[in-house]
């Protein structure tokens, strides 16, 4: 569950800059997604970490 809540790879920005198209999307999209990231991890492991989500079921 915490892999999936990582921000988007960022060879999508490599590959728009490489071509010359969508750098400002893909960089947009990469910002977004690591602040979302960030508020996404902490919220998972606080509940973790608070009895919320038992450990077992991530194992």
């Amino acid at each position: 569950m915490l892999l999936a809540s990582l921000p988007m790879a960022t060879n999508v920005f490599v590959i728009g800059q490489q071509y010359g198209v969508w750098q400002e999307r893909a960089s947009a999209t990469i910002l977004i997604t690591t602040v979302l990231s960030v508020a996404s991890v902490s919220l998972w492991l606080i509940a973790i970490r608070s009895g919320l989500l038992p450990l077992q079921l991530f194992l």
